[in-house]
């Protein structure tokens, strides 16, 4: 390839010495493994530290010419001495040893650092590079350099690899620089995306050294780079760390380099400036997440350079060293454009990528950025005071490490000679590492998945689920109290991925008498046993397990019986024991003492052991040491051997251990005494996070800092806690040791267990509510203020969660107070959240663990009480109204034989001791092996009715001393002691007596009682949960009808749910009966009855039937939550957008009109003709179905009910942009009306003949077209005075023109007078014409004519007073006329009369019935008591399915339609007469008159929700995905509706049956926003043009249009519908008007 030419970027005054450049074929061959996890189904690829990346840079600047320009450095391998300068012996040694064994292909030092055998070669070849590299600078051979080594460095700490690292690069470089050739000050900046911990560990607290890191905050390591680290010791402000967030680009970078970078450099003025160049924070890399290009890059570089030439003590020396940098695409561009800069050229290579991440958004700082930036900025003040400038002397303040001597190691011969016989000191080759850190990725991504989630949770229920109306507060409490539980996960969930790890180490080696551990490292061990009132045989098994457990060589324990019983044969006891074990009572108690047991050990510590060291902390010797057991603990054989290897670190100052306990079942564990979780994932993940713990007992801890800080705690009754944040406040270090190694009795009785728990509570809160709380604790840092409260915090958590959680399903199902308003995006948020909070919640690292963590919830909601009673007590006691709480010992020993639980203890101990090193939970099946005492032999033999026959005595009693010469010497074994007789006396009587009786685990539960009201809040709890079940049943049951199934009994529902019919189970689901807010409660308050179920079986037993329920209970519990969470999805209500369907069913009526069709409709429409019916006698109107025929009184129906609706609802109209097109239509029908009243006397009724537009399906003839195929001239048929009826059609022309007025008189005065002018010579041509209906009088209107299967029908008129009443009471309306008011109130009286009882529609509202209008307006108007009797009888049919007379009127589809019954006509158009109903509901739930009168917001609301879900049903269902009846809208909305010219294709000339009508697929032209008529009884619809369910007509979209808008100008949703629908308003709420 030919070499690119360069152009010189140099001034003309440029330096002649020019760029190094350092590599070496050998880095390539570096190879750190492949990468993936065949156990985590991760298929192996190519690691992101491969060699390409590297070689394409170094191939880039080889083809670009640059390298012919650049001084070619050939680097040497770095000498052990050299490397020695960073690194550990141990750790350089072990590379060593690694790279030499040929055995393994890949080894690994650390965190993702493999290397293959030869590797140590490698790197330390990639070490020296960066030594030559900076001697060529400071020797003057080049200007500046850059050294492409491999592998990269600056992960690697002083002991181990990491990150791919595996030597320091370039802190041994510096190094070497302040070492060999005497530099004072040396600058390392470091710009990789990670974080240089590495280098950072190095140079902590060398003053001699700035490292600067510019890093992606929270990237790798995970805890490592925060702000706050700025250097230890000496090194105070020479660390600057600045983490930015991910996403940063161009503008944050220069802003560090311009505000902390360059002030930095120029307060240190280093005399070398060192360069960590990694390449991975650019846009392209896939381990970072930053938006860097090679230019930023350049303009680090020159910013460096500049401060480097500036700086009279860098004289321009620069040396960038190679990190990171993994995208093979952009590294070489970015590596590159690094070169030139120190180079000073540019060779004609151009940037492909560069543009594109120069116009990225959000290049430019942010705010977000700018604060990290800023808080970065306040540590300069550290540098600033570090040291002062021209006072460097590095002797004075770094004492310069001394590499060990390169000797030989020891020979195998020495080796072997090392273990012979001699008494030798033995000491580790390196310090015993008891505990491992351990991270699990698997934790750290459910952890971040479920942070994720709950952000978009709580998004969700903010945003979406508290449209609640007035109950918004009960939403946004039981939110606040979500919120509240999550502050309690967060903190755990935080523990999971990092935690501690026994490593497996057996521990110090035991004493075999030929080796001693190091003078300093003889420890001397002081046991105490606190004791109280515990049998002598428990503490007997104490102190024998704690004497009897073995020692490292030289180590010498004594342990001190600390009784506050005084009790005499505990003192014989021990006196027995020589000089191993000691008695201590007889303290005197202060007045008001709050912790005995604290008291009682500082008073062995500070009067008896350290007596001598009083006042005097700091001179007790690092080797004393305290282990503290609880007089029912039983140490293991190995417990001082781990143990004690922890405590060789002299810097740890407590070392802790779990507690196992040998009574207690696992699997019926539910006041979670074993408290896995805790022991198992809590403390190892806070013992990562360097906090200490302690827990009262089975702990080691060391004397001097125990006594720095006062010894035991005794101001709280908790002194564990106290002591473990008073050691952490006081800078000293601990570590939890995670191995059982130590058994014990927990307390079972149900008494006991409280009195523990409430005793650990109210210690935690008499912190918490102190000035030693946590949270005001100066000393401690942040992450220990969170830990440390985290434990009181809990408490707080599960007493408000419990309790608000245990009423949230009770108030759901009986008061009808739901906490959220379900929705689709609820659904969405919940069931991601839920799921993995369950999953972080219960993350374990073995199955077996599961239902450990189930338990402890199960323990909480237990214990709630126990919680709560003991924080008031707390704060009855800050304030002075009850006494502080004490020290109250727990009585572990209660039962009815106590011999037994000895026995089970003692052997459980000895099971658990045999099994050395195991770290696993011992358990009650692991009874095996015996005591291997007198004590033990005898209390067997006594207990089975045999002789004593003595065994071997133990190690106590033939006592092992260490003599002078070093050796160790056994004493003669001794008999048994007085105490011992005593014992074994004692043991044989307990055991003589008689066994038990079948019951008395019941008796004792209720003997140790004593008053507690726990058992009684349980009780409470579980009467809660089961009331609100019954309240669900009953729900269920109250539920009139499932698809026409009756339930008015519990036999009729015992049955139904007995039947096993799925369809009957999928009616209920899916009728909406059974809905979300009924079904979820269910289940919750089932969930929610389980914890105290079982709390009341243990009470009568905690044997073999308590575990199976108690497994039971745990697949139970999840198949409800299980169960929950589908029906969430099952039930989502549908929610429909109403401003969209608005237009869209105005736009339906905007078709049918007769005449010239508005603009709008030419668009949307465009197959329809613009023009029609201009030949007709009178012009205007509209085809209200699918003929052409113009209907008069249809028409005048349809416009009164647009009218009404415009006038009760214009702000729904207007929200939904249809104001407009709706009062358009309004006065295009009224045109029409006014046009078809030719004369004072004279009205059009019918414009055209229906039989012009009869078809026949089976002969495929008839009339099916366009408007222009249509007759001509057509008829009008007309009314007079002189007419023997039509009073009807007259009427309900006057109705509609008057309602036209009362909508058109603000908007449009003139035509509303012109309306009001003809409604009155209407009105009273209809008084003058005799009572009887225009069908058949005037016109023929019969029932209709089947031919081939198509039924054509004609708008009937069955009525007249009501048509009279309607029109009066609008005239009423319009002019406040007292006349009309009678005559209104005298026509409804006659309708009711003469013409209600023989009409089978009396729940009908359509043209045909408008009595229910006239009684609406009569009532809003006048209060007319018959017509508010009539309205409360048709609302209670509707909404019930029962008259007033509780006859049954309708019935509910399996789908939720209110479906009317046993009515001819009520199957005909189940649709419109449902909207009619709705629309009527909305106006009178909303009518002045009606809420004067008392009118309920219950009843209000019902109504509202009554009316929305017919809408829901109209567009779609109310849940799922249900079909559409709007044609062009929703799900499966109909494609065949009965209309001519929809079904009339554009391409055919002149349509037909044939051609159009009788097609087989959906019609050609979608008429959209049509309402057909409906379904049938089963929701059935048959999509059809012959059929009577596909028809279409204005008059069903007109009530539906004013149902819309009333639901939007009222703001209906289903958030609104979902509340108070309990048990509570069933039984004493009225659901309808007047009930």
């Amino acid at each position: 390839m030919r070499a690119v030419k360069i152009q010189e970027a140099r001034s003309s005054g440029a330096q002649d010495r020019k760029t190094g450049y350092l590599f070496h074929e050998l880095y390539f061959w570096h190879e750190p493994g492949p990468w993936g996890n065949l156990k985590n189904y991760v298929q192996p690829t190519r690691h992101p530290e491969h060699v390409e990346t590297k070689r394409r840079l170094h191939n880039l600047v080889s083809v670009s010419g640059l390298l012919d320009q650049l001084q070619v450095l050939k680097p040497r391998p770095a000498t052990e001495s050299e490397l020695l300068r960073a690194h550990t012996p141990d750790y350089v040694h072990a590379v060593q040893a690694m790279s030499a064994d040929n055995s393994k292909a890949v080894h690994c030092v650390g965190d993702e650092s493999h290397f293959m055998p030869g590797g140590y070669d490698l790197a330390a070849l990639a070490a020296g590079g960066a030594i030559t590299a900076m001697e060529n600078v400071l020797d003057g051979s080049v200007r500046n350099a850059y050294a492409l080594c491999r592998p990269p460095g600056h992960h690697a700490e002083p002991g181990m690899g990491g990150g791919y690292c595996l030597f320091n690069n370039v802190a041994i470089a510096a190094l070497h620089a302040l070492e060999q050739h005497q530099l004072e000050r040396v600058a390392i900046v470091d710009f990789d995306v990670h974080h240089g911990n590495g280098t950072q560990a190095i140079f902590a607290e060398d003053p001699r050294v700035l490292f600067i890191s510019v890093h992606q905050a929270g990237n790798y390591p995970l805890f490592s780079g925060d702000v706050s680290e700025i250097g230890q010791g000496p090194g105070v402000g020479t660390t600057l760390n600045v983490p930015l967030p991910p996403g940063s680009g161009r503008g944050a970078y220069r802003a560090v380099f311009d505000r902390v970078v360059a002030p930095a450099l120029d307060m240190f003025g280093p005399q070398l400036v060192l360069v960590s160049a990694g390449f991975d924070a650019s846009y392209m890399d896939p381990l970072g997440h930053m938006m860097l290009g090679s230019e930023d890059y350049r303009y680090f570089t020159a910013a460096l350079q500049q401060h480097a030439a500036t700086s009279p003590h860098c004289q321009g020396r620069v040396v960038a060293v190679h990190e990171g940098g993994y995208s093979e695409q952009y590294v070489p561009f970015c590596g590159l454009a690094v070169i030139e800069q120190l180079a000073g050229l540019r060779t004609k290579v151009q940037d492909p990528y560069w543009e594109d991440v120069y116009n990225f958004a959000y290049q430019e700082l942010q705010p977000h950025q700018d604060a990290c930036i800023k808080a970065a900025e306040q540590n300069l003040e550290a540098l600033r005071q570090a040291r002062p400038m021209g006072m460097l002397n590095p002797a004075n303040w770094f004492a310069k490490k001394q590499a060990p001597p390169a000797g030989p190691r020891p020979s195998a011969l020495q080796v072997a000679a090392s273990r012979m016989p001699e008494r030798v000191v033995w000491a580790p080759r390196k310090a015993p590492r008891p505990t491992k850190l351990h991270f699990s990725p698997l934790a750290l991504l459910l952890l971040l998945a479920f942070l994720g989630a709950a952000g978009y949770y709580f998004y969700v229920r903010v945003a979406f689920t508290l449209n609640m109306g007035s109950h918004t507060w009960y939403g946004v409490l039981v939110l606040v109290v979500e919120i509240i539980g999550l502050t309690a996960v967060v903190p755990y969930g935080m523990l999971l991925p990092f935690h501690t790890l026994s490593s497996g180490s057996k521990g110090l080696p035991v004493d075999d008498g030929r080796a001693i551990l190091p003078p300093e490292k003889r420890f001397r061990v002081h046991i105490l046993v606190p004791c109280y009132k515990e049998s002598l045989e428990v503490i007997t098994n104490t102190v024998t397990a704690a004497l009897a457990a073995e020692v490292p060589p030289g180590v010498t324990r004594v342990l001190y019986l600390c009784d506050d019983g005084k009790d005499p044969q505990k003192a014989d006891f021990i006196a027995s024991l020589a000089d191993e074990a000691q008695y201590v009572s007889g303290r005197s108690r202060a007045p008001g003492e709050i912790n005995g047991k604290s008291a009682n050990l500082n008073n062995c510590l500070r009067n008896v052991i350290f007596k001598e060291y009083e006042g005097r902390a700091a001179e007790i010797p690092a080797r004393e040491l305290v282990g503290v057991f609880d007089a029912d603990m039983a140490a293991r054989r190995h417990f001082l051997l781990k143990v004690l290897e922890a405590m060789w670190d002299d810097s740890i100052s407590l070392c802790l251990t779990p507690q196992a306990f040998s009574n207690i079942n696992p699997g019926s564990d539910i006041f979670n005494n074993i408290n896995q979780q805790f022991w198992q994932y809590v403390l190892p993940g806070c013992d990562a996070l360097g906090y200490i713990a302690c827990t009262g007992t089975n702990f080691c801890l060391r004397a001097r800092s125990l006594a720095a800080v006062g010894w035991f705690p005794e101001y709280t009754i908790t002194e564990d806690y106290a002591l473990s944040m008073e050691l952490k406040s006081a800078g000293f270090k601990g570590t939890y040791l995670n191995e059982y190694l130590a058994v014990g009795e927990a307390p079972d009785e149900i008494r006991n267990v409280c009195r523990q728990r409430s005793r650990w509570t109210k210690g935690h809160m008499q912190i918490f509510f102190s000035r030693r709380c946590p949270l005001l604790n100066w000393k401690l840092p942040l992450v220990h203020k969170i830990l440390y409260t985290n434990g009181t915090w809990a408490y707080f958590c599960t007493i408000l969660t419990t309790l608000v959680f245990l009423f949230v399903p009770f108030n759901s199902l009986v008061f009808g107070y739901h906490p959220v308003a379900f929705s689709y995006e609820f659904a969405v948020a919940a069931t991601v959240y839920l799921p993995l909070n369950f999953a972080l919640m219960n993350f374990v690292h073995t199955p077996r663990h599961l239902k450990g963590h189930w338990m402890a919830s199960i323990s909480n909601h237990i214990l709630t009480f126990t919680y709560m009673k003991a924080v008031a007590n707390t704060l009855l006691s800050i304030v002075g109204v009850k006494a502080k709480a004490g020290f109250k010992a727990t009585d572990k020993s209660g039962g009815a034989n106590p011999i037994s639980a000895i026995k089970n203890l003692g052997s459980n101990l000895i099971s658990s001791m045999s099994r050395a090193g195991s770290s696993g939970l011992p358990t009650t099946s692991q009874q095996s092996g015996v005591v291997a005492s007198p004590l033990s032999a005898a209390a067997a033999a006594m207990a089975g009715g045999q002789r004593v026959v003595p065994a071997r005595p133990p190690p106590m009693s033939s006592k092992v001393v260490v003599g002078a010469d070093g050796r160790p010497r056994v004493l003669p074994p001794r008999p048994m002691t007085k105490s011992e007789l005593i014992q074994a006396e004692l043991k044989q009587q307990q055991a003589a007596q008689k066994k038990p009786r079948r019951g008395c685990w019941v008796w004792i539960n209720a003997k140790t009682l004593e008053g507690a009201l726990d058992p009684l809040f349980l009780a409470f709890s579980l009467c809660v949960s089961l009331a609100a079940l019954a309240a669900g049943i009953w729900t269920v049951i109250r539920s009139s009808a499932f698809s026409g199934i009756t339930v008015s009994s519990w036999d009729d529902f015992t049955q139904i749910f007995t039947s096993g019919r799925l369809d009957v189970y999928l009616l209920i689901f899916t009728s909406g009966r059974l809905d979300v807010y009924l079904l979820v409660p269910m289940l919750w308050a089932l969930y929610n009855a389980l914890p105290p179920l079982l709390f009341f079986v243990y009470f009568f037993t905690k044997g073999r039937l308590l575990q199976g329920l108690c497994s039971f209970a745990q697949v139970f519990g999840l198949i409800l939550a299980a169960g929950a969470m589908a029906s969430l999805w099952l039930m989502i209500p549908n929610e429909y957008d109403l401003k969209q369907v608005l237009p869209a069913l105005t736009g339906f009526v905007d078709t049918a009109r007769s005449g010239a069709l508005p603009a709008l409709t030419r668009a949307a429409y465009l197959w329809l003709e613009p023009l029609s019916g201009l030949t007709d006698p009178v012009q205007g109107g509209f085809h209200m179905a699918a003929d052409y025929v113009k209907y008069s009184m249809p028409i005048a129906t349809s416009m009164m009910m647009l009218a009404l609706s415009l006038a009760q609802f214009p702000e729904g109209y207007s929200a939904a942009g249809s104001l407009d097109a709706a009062r358009s239509q309004l006065r295009h029908g009224a045109d029409y009306l006014m046009a078809a009243h030719t004369a004072p006397d004279r009205f059009v009724v019918q414009v055209g003949n229906p039989t012009d537009y009869l078809t026949s399906l089976r002969f495929n003839n008839g009339s099916w077209g366009r408007p222009s195929d249509m007759p001509r001239n057509r008829t009008a048929y007309n009314i007079t005075r002189d007419s023997a009826g039509g009073a009807d059609a007259a009427a309900a022309a006057a109705a509609a023109l008057a309602a036209a007025h009362e909508a058109f008189k603000e908007y449009d005065p003139v035509f509303a007078q012109a309306a009001l002018k003809h409604a009155q010579q209407l009105y009273a041509l209809a008084t003058l014409l005799p009572a009887r209906s225009y069908c058949q009088q005037v016109v023929d209107c019969f029932e209709g004519i089947k031919t081939g299967g198509y039924k054509w029908k004609a708008y009937h008129s069955t009525s007249v007073y009501d048509d009279l009443s309607l029109a009066a009471a609008w005239l009423f309306a319009a002019t406040g006329v007292r006349s009309y008011a009678s005559d209104s109130q005298f026509f409804f009286t006659q309708h009711l009369a003469r013409e209600t009882p023989n009409n089978p529609t009396s729940y009908i509202s359509n043209y045909d019935n408008s009595a229910h209008i006239a009684a609406l307006l009569l009532d809003q108007q006048l209060g007319f008591p018959p017509a508010q009797r009539h309205m409360l009888d048709f609302f209670k049919g509707w909404m019930t399915g029962l008259s007033t007379a509780k006859t049954p009127v309708l019935f509910v589809t399996p789908k939720g339609l209110h479906y009317l019954a046993g009515h001819p006509a009520a199957g005909d158009e189940p649709l419109p007469n449902a909207a009619h109903a709705a629309m009527l509901a909305l106006l009178y739930a909303h009518s002045p008159r009606a809420q004067a009168r008392g009118l309920t917001p219950f009843v209000v609301q019902n109504m509202e929700c009554f009316a929305l879900q017919q809408e829901n049903y109209v567009l779609g269902g109310q849940r799922g995905k249900a079909r559409s009846f709007v044609v062009g809208l929703g799900s499966s909305p109909p494609t065949k509706p009965q209309h001519r010219q929809a079904s009339c294709a554009s391409g055919v000339l002149k349509c037909t049956v044939a051609n159009s009508l009788a097609t087989e697929g959906p019609n050609p032209n979608v008429l959209k926003g049509a309402i057909v008529a409906g379904p049938d009884s089963s929701d059935g619809f048959a999509d059809d043009r012959s059929s009577e369910q596909s028809r279409v007509s204005v008059a069903y979209n007109l009530p539906f249009m004013g149902t819309v808008a009333g639901l939007l100008q009222h703001a209906v949703s289903p958030a609104n519908c979902q509340k108070e629908h309990g048990l509570f308003q069933d039984i004493f709420l009225a659901a309808t008007p007047g009930t």
